[in-house]
């Protein structure tokens, strides 16, 4: 029982889409799928100027006017997705990936015990997947890996071991090497606002569905992202509620009822057990099995009389 006399009870559960804004519009891009969102919470707060009259010995409120009113919003995920974490740092998602590339030379000064990235010339963050015959030369001679180096090729970095013995600290090592491609994905910063359109989509167990739609939120960062927990990582936004134009509301609330039925469609229901959504491939089968899979009827030959 969800519905009494007196109340509507509900266990609200549901879906949270964002719809992003492209740069430097207000029109989306298609709505994200949050994930699992264990937090959604919306507060609307407003400032008023109160008005009284005196009756009798007392004051007495007649009206107030409301001077300031904020929508907001918090969510939290757990879904630590590339676009998610996107619209946490306030960038973009670049899908382009790592492209392979032929022989590159690069000249690193080093010290024993320390670790060196590859492929900063490339681009700051460095290259990964490099290739086995990476070739390292100290003074134009060919080093010796197994003694003085450590290469972990699938990130693309070495360590220069401290018991290096042809290595001394300020040598310049010069490294040729290549890598393979790599569908990685990359987080481009972003100076802009993360705009869109938030919707929420109610998928309640108990209690009849309501569901939300805001045409122009804000995305900001809320509290911190955990790099080193004993649980799921998980990361907040802070929504600011905002109004697309004058005639757009700041939400937009819609308790949603199933659709109407034809006849037919409700005495399908009614003799079940089959469903709506089955009956129209039970329909083409019926067809196929009268209209082409049973033979046409042979009634012999036909004689005609004078």
């Amino acid at each position: 029982m969800t519905t009494t006399s007196n109340a509507t009870l509900v266990l609200s559960k549901g879906e949270l889409y964002f719809d992003r804004f492209a740069h430097g519009t207000i029109k989306g891009e298609g709505e994200l799928y949050l994930g699992n969102t264990p937090g959604f919470t919306v507060s609307r707060t407003v400032e008023e100027i109160e008005r009284f009259t005196s009756y009798g010995g007392q004051q007495i409120q007649i009206g107030s006017l409301i001077t300031r009113e904020v929508h907001s919003a918090d969510i939290v995920t757990d879904n630590v997705s590339m676009e998610n974490l996107a619209l946490w740092f306030g960038g973009d998602v670049d899908k382009t990936g790592q492209v392979a590339i032929g022989d590159i030379t690069e000249t690193i000064q080093v010290k024993r015990g320390r670790w060196y990235q590859l492929g900063t010339t490339v681009e700051p963050f460095g290259i990964r997947h490099v290739e086995p015959d990476i070739v390292f030369m100290r003074n134009g001679s060919p080093l010796d890996v197994t003694t003085n180096l450590l290469v972990d090729r699938v990130e693309g970095r070495f360590y220069v071991l401290d018991e290096a013995s042809n290595v001394l600290d300020g040598d310049s090592l010069a490294i040729t090497f290549q890598w393979r491609q790599s569908f990685s994905v990359d987080l481009i910063s972003s100076k802009e606002e993360v705009v869109g359109a938030l919707r929420y989509i109610a998928r309640n167990p108990v209690g009849p569905a309501t569901s939300y739609f805001f045409p122009y939120v804000r995305l900001k960062p809320a509290s911190d992202i955990d790099f080193k927990a004993d649980d799921w990582q998980d990361f907040s936004f802070d929504v600011d509620i905002r109004r697309l134009n004058a005639v757009t509301n700041f939400i937009y609330v819609k308790r949603v009822a199933g659709p109407q039925l034809t006849d037919d469609e409700q005495a399908i229901i009614d003799r079940g057990p089959m469903s709506l959504d089955d009956f129209p491939y039970w329909e083409d089968q019926l067809n196929t099995i009268i209209n082409i899979s049973i033979p046409a009827a042979d009634f012999g030959q036909v004689i005609t009389y004078p």
